[in-house]
């Protein structure tokens, strides 16, 4: 019989403490847990230590909770868990990441589905435009702004707009340039040179050799190709925070496999480097069990980026 007792890191690993997921923390925990279930259970006890780190990020940096300023939480957590990699702890994560730059003006972009013509056709454009928009535009921050609420994860859907030749992201409506994007990132990484960022790229249309000839480009004029990380320096996802920070190997781009045969941009295989599965339910409390269920079932949670993402639909 043990208590059952959510702690802070360094406390759960010297101990052996567990979270249950059967019990409350002040019940006693019965369950003759297995093996298998522990190491679960001590993975997401572990990564739950950052909820417990927020509180000396704010304290360090003269914050209050109402700033929402955590632009140096990963820095901190290098130097607070040294060992600590992308793979055992949470991140924070932007859906569709560029959709602050949807408005009125907003053409529809390649990945609009069928649905959205066929609603444009029944509505118009001036009627249907404000739904369509309403639903594609996911975020209202500048991605700078989501860097320093803590987002380290941007989900980017990308295509040339054949009417100027520049990447944009997109989600049914064109939305925010790529450039202005990793200007955004160029920015936040002068000023807090000890973040790493994961840049999955899921959607690509249109010509891919002139897409990533374009997005080289863009990375090379905002100086972050030399923070890639590259599959050939064996920077992996599981590779140490401390030891991305001191090898400059601070930027992920993910691509979907058809993609990563291209050399043009040294980029890691989305189907090898994470799991990205979405459930869709139509009240919050049944989302949230599901997606814990779905957690603490997986057999290995430290080789991949696990994302945890899910649709609320109106019942």
């Amino acid at each position: 019989m043990k208590k059952c007792r959510v702690r802070k890191v360094d406390t759960i690993s010297k101990n052996r403490q567990y979270i249950c997921p059967f019990c409350s923390c002040d019940t006693k925990c019965s369950s003759r847990l297995t093996r298998k279930r522990r190491q679960q259970n001590n993975r997401l006890a572990e990564a739950s230590g950052f909820f417990d780190f927020i509180p000396s990020v704010l304290a360090r940096h003269n914050l209050n909770a109402t700033t929402r300023d955590y632009g140096h939480w990963m820095e901190d957590l290098a130097k607070y868990r040294p060992y600590a990699s992308l793979t055992n702890i949470f991140l924070f994560g932007s859906h569709d990441a560029g959709t602050y730059g949807i408005s009125r003006a907003s053409t529809i972009a390649p990945d609009a589905d069928s649905s959205v013509v066929s609603l444009l056709d029944n509505l118009g454009w001036v009627g249907a435009h404000r739904i369509i928009r309403n639903w594609a535009k996911t975020q209202n921050l500048h991605v700078e702004q989501q860097l320093l609420h803590g987002s380290r994860y941007f989900d980017l859907r990308l295509a040339i707009d054949s009417r100027d030749g520049q990447i944009y992201t997109m989600h049914t409506l064109w939305a925010a340039p790529l450039g202005e994007i990793l200007g955004s990132i160029a920015t936040f990484m002068r000023r807090h040179t000890q973040e790493v960022i994961i840049l999955d790229c899921q959607d690509i249309r249109g010509d891919i050799e002139d897409v990533l000839h374009n997005f080289v480009n863009l990375l090379k004029t905002y100086d972050l190709y030399q923070l890639l990380a590259q599959p050939r320096l064996n920077a992996n996802i599981m590779t140490p925070l401390s030891i991305l920070i001191e090898a400059k190997q601070q930027i992920f781009v993910i691509l979907p496999e058809q993609y990563t045969r291209h050399m043009i941009l040294q980029t890691y295989n989305r189907s090898d480097v994470l799991r990205s599965k979405w459930f869709n339910r139509s009240h919050v409390d049944e989302l949230s069990k599901l997606l814990y269920d779905d957690l603490v079932s997986l057999n290995d949670l430290n080789s991949k980026l696990i994302i945890a993402q899910g649709v609320l639909t109106p019942g």
